[in-house]
């Protein structure tokens, strides 16, 4: 019960953030629609008995979201000074990258 709550509470948080909204309407569908996600994820384990197990190290997580904010704020700025310094080298460009996957799905993740 107490992991359904953490869940439901987890996917209301996330959804509010991602949207920033702050209707009442846009918020009760939001929330709605969180219990429903959570809803049917426990009627998923309850048909198949499997749980999906996740053993998440907080600091390995803290270390990769510096390490992602570093790489993002790098990016941020390489693109800010070839935009700031005239476009001049800024050569775009289409390539063929060859595709060994036999199924929807491999192709989909590729």
């Amino acid at each position: 019960m107490v992991r359904t709550v953490i869940c439901t509470l987890g996917l209301c948080a996330l959804w509010y953030l991602m949207s920033g909204l702050q209707k009442p309407l846009v918020l009760v569908l939001g929330g709605a629609s969180a219990v429903f996600a959570t809803f049917v994820l426990w009627r998923m384990e309850r048909l198949d008995g499997h749980r999906l197990g996740y053993s998440l190290n907080p600091f390995r997580v803290l270390g990769y979201l510096v390490w992602l904010l570093v790489e993002i704020a790098k990016s941020n700025i390489a693109v800010t000074r070839v935009v700031l310094s005239g476009g001049k080298d800024i050569r775009q460009h289409l390539f063929r990258v060859p595709n060994t996957q036999k199924t929807e799905v491999g192709a989909t993740v590729f």
